[in-house]
Protein backbone atom coordinates (compact mmCIF):
# COMPACT_ATOMS: atom_id res chain seq x y z
CA UNK A 1 0.00 0.00 0.00
CA UNK A 2 2.79 2.39 0.83
CA UNK A 3 4.57 1.57 -2.42
CA UNK A 4 1.45 2.28 -4.46
CA UNK A 5 0.78 5.51 -2.59
CA UNK A 6 4.41 6.54 -2.96
CA UNK A 7 4.43 5.76 -6.70
CA UNK A 8 1.19 7.76 -7.22
CA UNK A 9 2.66 10.72 -5.35
CA UNK A 10 5.85 10.41 -7.39
CA UNK A 11 3.95 10.40 -10.70
CA UNK A 12 1.81 13.38 -9.66
CA UNK A 13 4.87 15.25 -8.46
CA UNK A 14 6.78 14.65 -11.68
CA UNK A 15 3.74 15.58 -13.77
CA UNK A 16 3.28 18.94 -12.07
CA UNK A 17 6.94 19.86 -12.26
CA UNK A 18 7.02 18.88 -15.94
CA UNK A 19 4.03 21.15 -16.63
CA UNK A 20 5.61 23.99 -14.68
CA UNK A 21 8.89 23.62 -16.56
CA UNK A 22 7.07 23.44 -19.89
CA UNK A 23 5.09 26.60 -19.13
CA UNK A 24 8.24 28.45 -18.11
CA UNK A 25 10.06 27.40 -21.24
CA UNK A 26 7.25 28.57 -23.53
CA UNK A 27 7.10 31.96 -21.85
CA UNK A 28 10.87 32.23 -22.14
CA UNK A 29 10.61 31.15 -25.75
CA UNK A 30 8.10 33.93 -26.41
CA UNK A 31 10.38 36.42 -24.67
CA UNK A 32 13.29 35.16 -26.75
CA UNK A 33 11.25 35.55 -29.93
CA UNK A 34 10.35 39.12 -29.01
CA UNK A 35 13.98 39.86 -28.15
CA UNK A 36 15.06 38.21 -31.38
CA UNK A 37 12.63 40.31 -33.44
CA UNK A 38 13.79 43.47 -31.68
CA UNK A 39 17.39 42.50 -32.33
CA UNK A 40 16.64 41.86 -36.00
CA UNK A 41 14.89 45.23 -36.36
CA UNK A 42 17.78 46.96 -34.63
CA UNK A 43 20.30 45.30 -36.93
CA UNK A 44 18.19 46.20 -39.97
CA UNK A 45 18.05 49.85 -38.86
CA UNK A 46 21.82 49.87 -38.33
CA UNK A 47 22.41 48.42 -41.81
CA UNK A 48 20.05 50.96 -43.38
CA UNK A 49 21.78 53.78 -41.53
CA UNK A 50 25.19 52.60 -42.72
CA UNK A 51 23.91 52.32 -46.30
CA UNK A 52 22.46 55.86 -46.18
CA UNK A 53 25.71 57.21 -44.73
CA UNK A 54 27.78 55.52 -47.45
CA UNK A 55 25.46 56.78 -50.20
CA UNK A 56 25.63 60.31 -48.81
CA UNK A 57 29.43 60.17 -48.69
CA UNK A 58 29.57 58.98 -52.30
CA UNK A 59 27.27 61.78 -53.43
CA UNK A 60 29.37 64.29 -51.51
CA UNK A 61 32.57 63.00 -53.12
CA UNK A 62 30.98 63.24 -56.57
CA UNK A 63 29.80 66.79 -55.88
CA UNK A 64 33.24 67.87 -54.65
CA UNK A 65 34.86 66.29 -57.69
CA UNK A 66 32.54 68.17 -60.05
CA UNK A 67 33.16 71.43 -58.22
CA UNK A 68 36.90 70.90 -58.46
CA UNK A 69 36.67 70.19 -62.20
CA UNK A 70 34.44 73.21 -62.74
CA UNK A 71 36.76 75.49 -60.81
CA UNK A 72 39.71 74.28 -62.94
CA UNK A 73 37.73 75.02 -66.09
CA UNK A 74 36.77 78.46 -64.80
CA UNK A 75 40.39 79.30 -63.95
CA UNK A 76 41.54 78.18 -67.40
CA UNK A 77 38.81 80.20 -69.07
CA UNK A 78 39.69 83.28 -67.00
CA UNK A 79 43.37 82.99 -67.97
CA UNK A 80 42.43 82.59 -71.61
CA UNK A 81 40.11 85.60 -71.47
CA UNK A 82 42.73 87.64 -69.63
CA UNK A 83 45.33 86.82 -72.25
CA UNK A 84 42.90 87.60 -75.07
CA UNK A 85 41.80 90.88 -73.49
CA UNK A 86 45.38 91.90 -72.83
CA UNK A 87 46.28 91.30 -76.48
CA UNK A 88 43.23 93.18 -77.73
CA UNK A 89 43.72 96.11 -75.41
CA UNK A 90 47.39 96.56 -76.23
CA UNK A 91 46.64 96.62 -79.96
CA UNK A 92 44.03 99.34 -79.67
CA UNK A 93 45.97 101.52 -77.26
CA UNK A 94 49.17 101.70 -79.33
Amino acid sequence: MRKILFSIMLVIGLGTTANAVAQESTSEGAKNQVASKKKQRKEARAEDKAARKQKKEEEKAIKEHHQRIQSKDVIKRMKKNKKRDKQRNTKTVN
